[in-house]
């Protein structure tokens, strides 16, 4: 610091520059570095996982719902999960490279001939697929118009989702 206040130009100069190519050094560092230091690695950053989806209240527009929420969970791996090196990834990287598989379904059949999941399992395979998906373990309630309804009024249905570590 103090050669910033040197009476000599030169080396005021020289100081300021390299003050200034610090100061960027420094921010990249805090920006980058420091997060990766400060969150400890999960110890199931590297795990599989199995999301199982249990159609609960509601009757078949829970089934539809438990559906739904199968599709949304396909097309996050479709979109985020596997290769997006297309869409512009900076370093020229494969995403995450995951795959997903249906290892277990049963349907019902709705009153109106729909087919409606009971249950699904859903296989996840690729690095930090439990990590991503733990978070979705839970019941989740959904309130609509089913499709199933004719009159018009508003049903609530609810879904289990069970996420484990694939073994």
């Amino acid at each position: 610091m103090p050669l910033l206040h040197d009476p000599d130009p030169s080396l005021r100069s020289l100081a300021e520059e390299e003050y200034v190519a610090l100061q960027q050094e420094l921010s990249s560092l805090v920006q980058d570095v420091l997060p990766l230091l400060l969150i400890p690695s999960s110890p199931t950053q590297d795990v599989s996982a199995l999301v199982e989806i249990k159609a609960g209240a509601g009757g078949e527009e829970a089934g539809l719902f438990a559906g739904d929420l199968l599709r949304m969970y396909t097309r996050y791996v479709d979109l985020w999960g596997r290769d997006i090196s297309g869409r512009g990834d900076e370093d020229g990287g494969s995403g995450k490279g995951w795959k997903t598989n249906i290892i277990s379904e049963s349907f019902a059949t709705t009153a109106g001939g729909r087919a409606a999941y009971k249950e699904v399992t859903l296989e996840v395979k690729g690095r930090g697929a439990y990590d991503t998906f733990r978070w979705e373990t839970g019941v989740h309630r959904v309130q609509r118009v089913p499709a199933t309804e004719t009159t018009g009024r508003m049903h609530t249905s609810a879904v289990a989702v069970v996420v484990s570590l694939d073994p």
